[in-house]
């Protein structure tokens, strides 16, 4: 069965791993005339969810670590997402994250299946803050996402949340330089 799916989709199959990576040396040209970042490298230990439930990737996804956060491209579109420290964190922080114009999800840095928010949920600025203070994470994840055919909005997406977080005096973990930022 594997194999004649193969053989019916493997002009398809081809086609979509190279715009994978195609988009992401066009990211990683883009990223880097704006800010730091590393070339394209391969994700290690990365999972996509399918069916809501996630599953490890054993095949290499690329990723761009940036100054900001880590972007990366997928199955699912483009991503990039930013190591939040949780006892930085504040109501207003989480209230312009909310109301902000793009898809984000907030996550476990170290559960990462465990979703504290994701568009379209119906929760507070203080709900969403009080569970995640409830937890054990001491770092959580945002991540702002984007349709391959929006990849390049991503840019501005982790430029809006990185003015978000500098304003609200949110530290956040660097991939460049595993420092706060």
């Amino acid at each position: 069965m594997t194999e004649d799916f193969l053989k019916e989709r493997k002009a398809d199959i081809h086609r979509v791993l190279n715009l994978i990576w195609s988009t992401a040396y066009e990211l990683q040209e883009k990223i880097s005339k704006r800010i730091k970042a590393s070339e394209v490298e391969f994700a290690k230990d990365s999972y996509i969810n399918l069916g809501g439930t996630f599953e490890k990737q054993l095949y290499p996804v690329p990723v761009i670590k940036t100054e900001v956060g880590e972007v990366g491209v997928n199955l699912d579109g483009v991503y990039g997402v930013v190591g939040v420290l949780t006892k930085s964190l504040s109501e207003e922080f989480l209230s312009r994250v909310l109301e902000a114009s793009f898809d984000v999800e907030i996550y476990g840095g170290k559960d990462f299946t465990m979703t504290y928010y994701r568009e379209g949920m119906q929760i507070s600025a203080r709900e969403l803050l009080e569970e995640i203070r409830r937890s054990e994470e001491e770092v959580v994840q945002v991540e702002v996402k984007r349709d391959l055919k929006e990849s390049f909005e991503v840019i501005e997406d982790l430029m809006k949340l990185k003015e978000i977080m500098i304003r609200d005096k949110v530290k956040y973990i660097s991939p460049l330089t595993i420092s706060e930022g």
